[in-house]
């Protein structure tokens, strides 16, 4: 799985910039990337991933090893 930080830089955009097309804070971006939220809620990885144009499995990482369910997997 890609860390949403490589997904964000590869899209040229800084934390901040993210976090305002995702409509999420920053704060909740740098916790994502700093893998201090382990568990985000769903609807913010939707817009994250939204922001992105990305698969939400791409942005999503589980305590369970990464097993993401089949509604999980769709494109937003």
């Amino acid at each position: 799985m890609v860390p949403l930080q490589r997904h964000r830089r590869l899209a040229g955009l800084t934390q901040r910039e993210l976090a305002g097309v995702a409509g999420v804070s920053v704060d909740t971006i740098r916790a994502i990337e700093g893998k201090r939220q382990r568990r985000p809620y769903p609807g913010t990885m939707r817009k994250i991933a939204a922001a992105l144009a990305i698969p939400i499995a791409d942005v999503i990482e589980f305590a369970d090893g990464g097993n993401v369910g089949e509604q999980e997997r769709e494109t937003p």
